[in-house]
């Protein structure tokens, strides 16, 4: 399989446009007047990982050095300095990059950059924090790479601000020392209300420490030689392995750490393609995408796509190892979007979150969160004269029928789907109508539903003719039961409530369950479809193996090589379906034409590299 041109160029546009060799070389610089280091290897070593995730071999030096050295042109190869033409005593001769240099580049950024407690133990919190700073900037500055106002053909940019947020695990090559059990997680406003966030196992400074990293070697000036001394390695220790374990175990002796353990993963819980709960060990990634503005024609299975505005993109990710708690990473991923969000589409896992750690953080930041609610979030809470349900104020007086209501499951069909959304128009004519929605504290203003005219009331006087009139519900008043009962909602122009904490949790923007709620979280699909679109075989391939290199800073810069593909890949697609992008775009350049290739000799290489550079030829 030959690369092409095009892609290459991409890649480099890719890196020069994020600035992450400069991101990385102002890390490395601790003195602002100290020397630049080498960044060729560097850049070969990420160029060639790029390119290989992009063509489904994953983050691995074997996968990055065969990349380079067998399926990229050899003229690009001359270019880039894959292949190199050096003149000794014996005359001109061509060296191939090996191996070696590509382990010593992982060597310098884990010497330079490794901030996990079980990879860099030795850290102090400031220095721990700042390696953080710096990876997370190089990712942060590849995502936005993408949103990039020159892509779409009007130069507006991409005008979305509502957001999917959610975690996916994220399997660890390695293995931990030890066990450890996975416990559940349970709301945080529980009885006892102290904060039971899903953190399990041991506390991470307490986690067992690697061995102390071996110093960056140099690079021995003869290539085939260093490759020869790796080989004969790990020949030592993998005798009468297998290739592939051969290659496992090359990994291991090439990063100093010892084989089979990550030192930063931790085991954690994920749900299943069944719906069952699964343990792992490794990390779990916490992501934001984007959520297009997208307008369809007809309902049900005659629905069509009509218009799109921007491909689905990943704006922000970031991975922790898997017991750590979801709140702070994510409110960290939020506030370092440039973009600012005015919707958030979360699932059920974040309403176990209390209420000033998660819901309150949001309303602060001007974030209307949209979520789905668990079974044990339902019943009627009866306060303030109102009955309050699945987060919403009713009038007490809403039939009993219409209390406990589901919402079909994800399999459903659309006349159930339909059917459902007749239920909840019903509960929905019961709701108190916001005059002033509920604000961090859970403070609101509400207005009775009948003095809306969505409802009747014989307390309203002449609401009950005016809902007959255009065949609306009335409440159902027991005379001689409900006659003494008139709370301040029933009397009042309006009324001033605050939410009880499990109810203001719970709260949002639509009715839950009502057809525009359902239609606005379905929506949440986008940042669901990106996890299983990078896992599939036929593309970034992110299951275990996909990358082999230990610790967590290792583990968020391979997931950032598999979120530019996939950010490539969904903005090409998307400018191929709506010719909305400009077609001039370095990213969305037409691919070199591939007239298929030809394998050469030796004579017709060295003849292709004499053409590329103004050097004598080889006796």
């Amino acid at each position: 399989m030959s690369i092409p041109r095009s892609d290459v160029e991409m890649v480099q546009h890719i890196m020069a446009k994020s600035n992450m060799m400069g991101i990385l070389e102002d890390g490395m610089r601790r003195n602002p007047r100290g020397l630049k280091s080498n960044r060729k290897p560097l850049e070969l070593f990420f160029l060639g990982s790029f390119l290989s995730v992009m063509h489904g071999h994953g983050f691995k030096v074997t996968a990055i050095h065969k990349t380079l050295t067998t399926e990229l042109p050899v003229d690009i190869q001359f270019e880039l300095g894959v292949i190199e033409r050096n003149i000794d005593s014996d005359g001109p001769h061509i060296e191939l990059m090996t191996r070696h240099e590509l382990y010593n580049a992982v060597r310098v950024l884990k010497k330079q950059f490794a901030y996990g407690f079980g990879s860099a133990p030795e850290l102090d919190d400031v220095e721990r924090r700042r390696r953080h700073r710096v990876i997370c900037d190089v990712t942060d500055a590849l995502c936005d790479v993408f949103i990039d106002p020159t892509i779409t053909a009007d130069g507006e940019g991409f005008p979305s601000v509502i957001t999917a947020l959610d975690a996916t695990g994220y399997w660890s090559w390695g293995k931990g020392k030890y066990d450890r059990h996975v416990v559940g997680e349970k709301d945080e406003d529980a009885e006892s209300g102290e904060d039971t966030a899903d953190t399990s196992g041991a506390d991470p400074a307490a986690i067992p420490a690697a061995d102390e990293p071996t110093e960056v070697q140099e690079q021995p000036a003869d290539r085939e030689a260093a490759d020869a001394d790796t080989d004969e390695a790990v020949a030592e220790g993998q005798e009468g392995a297998e290739n592939d374990e051969a290659a496992e175990g090359q990994e291991a002796v090439e990063t100093d750490e010892s084989a089979g353990y990550d030192p930063d993963a931790q085991p954690g819980a994920k749900t299943h393609k069944s719906g069952r709960k699964e343990n792992f060990f490794g990390y779990h990634e916490h992501t934001l995408v984007r959520v297009p503005q997208v307008t369809y024609e007809g309902e049900g299975k005659g629905r069509q796509k009509v218009a799109e505005s921007e491909p689905a993109l990943i704006s922000r990710f970031e991975l922790t190892p898997a017991s750590y708690d979801v709140v702070d990473v994510s409110l960290s991923l939020i506030d370092r979007l440039r973009a600012r969000i005015t919707d958030l589409l979360v699932d059920k896992h974040y309403s176990y979150k209390k209420l000033v750690r998660w819901k309150n953080e949001l309303s602060r930041r001007g974030i209307k969160q949209h979520l789905d609610l668990r079974d044990d979030e339902h019943g009627a809470i009866y306060a303030d004269g109102v009955i309050y349900l699945d987060g919403q104020p009713f009038c007490q007086h809403m039939p009993l029928s219409l209390h406990d209501l589901r919402v079909p499951g994800p399999n459903a069909t659309f006349e159930e789907k339909q059917e459902s959304w007749a239920r909840f128009a019903l509960r929905e004519s019961y709701a108190l109508i916001y005059k002033v929605r509920p604000d961090g504290d859970g403070k609101m203003i509400g207005v009775c539903p009948a003095l809306k005219g969505v409802m009747g009331c014989p307390r309203r006087a002449g609401t009950v003719e005016a809902a007959n009139a255009v065949g609306l519900a009335s409440v159902n008043i027991i005379p001689g039961i409900d006659d003494d009962d008139h709370p301040a909602v029933c009397t009042q122009t309006a009324v001033t409530l605050h939410l009880p904490a499990k109810v203001h949790k719970s709260n949002q923007y639509y009715l839950w369950g009502s057809k525009d709620w359902d239609e606005y979280y379905g929506k949440r699909t986008y940042v669901e479809g990106s996890y299983g679109n990078r896992k599939n075989d036929g593309t970034e391939d992110v299951r275990r193996g996909y990358s082999r290199f230990p610790g967590i800073m290792m583990a968020n810069l391979g997931a950032g090589i598999a979120v530019v593909s996939y950010n490539l890949r969904m903005t090409r697609n998307w400018h191929e379906r709506t010719a909305g992008g400009n077609p001039f775009h370095p990213l969305l350049a037409e691919p070199t034409p591939d007239y298929g290739f030809m394998m050469l000799s030796e004579a017709e290489r060295d003849a292709v590299i004499e053409s590329r550079r103004d050097l004598p030829a080889a006796a």
